[in-house]
């Protein structure tokens, strides 16, 4: 090889394409999350006001967009920085509501915590789909799907439950529900889910199934918290049997 060729061509240049990559910084995932879903908030405070909507309105926003942001991430760096941009956008309209409606800031504690812990178990789902293979579109697409649909089991699946079997289903999920632990919190204030308006329309509930309101947040945060850990866990188990291959 000719050295002065070599060096010219070693050098960094438009022409060679070579050095002029730039990494993105990735302490700039939490921008559009964070802009995303402080913008998906104030619209849901625009359209329900300070109300029982207003809350459970924002886990709903946090299930749409969790797993295709997060699935956007290459690195557990961004993938957090994601979240963290996720919950304090919902949560900090919260915490606006929270103070102009004078509510006790417990309140808005306990609902933090089921938002963050919510939304940690959809990036750990979604994280664990990308490791398992499946591309930005299939896993931020299917783990949304399921976010929704517990989310909205006591619309499409209360139906089918009658009896004390179905009470006892029912008896088991209600705990650990994010609606249902938001609503334990929230229910002196904004009364019980189930009775409202559009809600009552929408689910049988209280009225062909008994149920109770959880007394606190505490399991539904547990739940979530654990799948969050577990498939961190069983994501670092398929990387390192991967680099091991």
């Amino acid at each position: 090889m000719n050295a002065p060729d070599f060096l010219v061509e070693s050098i960094p240049n438009i022409l060679h394409g070579q050095g002029m990559t730039r990494v993105p910084n990735p302490w700039l995932a939490i921008v559009f999350p964070l802009i995303l879903s402080t913008i998906a908030g104030l619209f849901c405070y625009l359209a329900a006001g300070v109300s029982l909507g207003l809350f459970l309105g924002g886990l709903l926003l946090a299930a749409l967009i969790t797993g295709p942001l997060v699935a956007a991430e290459t690195t557990w760096l961004g993938r957090a920085l994601a979240v963290a941009g996720i919950v304090h956008g919902i949560a900090g309209v919260w915490l606006y509501a929270t103070i102009k409606a004078d509510l006790d800031l417990g309140l808005w504690t306990a609902s933090y915590l089921t938002l963050i812990a919510m939304v940690f178990a959809i990036a750990g789902l979604t994280a664990f789909a990308r490791h398992l293979g499946l591309g930005r579109i299939g896993a931020g697409a299917i783990v949304t799907l399921l976010a929704i649909a517990w989310l909205t089991w006591p619309i499409w699946l209360a139906p089918a439950l009658h009896g004390g079997r179905g009470e006892k289903v029912v008896a088991w999920l209600v705990p650990a529900h994010p609606i249902f632990a938001l609503n334990s919190v929230l229910r002196e204030r904004f009364g019980y889910w189930a009775e409202q308006g559009i809600a009552y329309n929408l689910t049988n509930l209280s009225d062909d199934i008994a149920y109770s309101v959880p007394d606190n947040v505490l399991k539904c945060v547990l739940l979530n918290a654990g799948i969050a850990i577990v498939c961190a866990g069983a994501t670092f188990v398929v990387r390192r049997n991967r680099a091991e291959i």
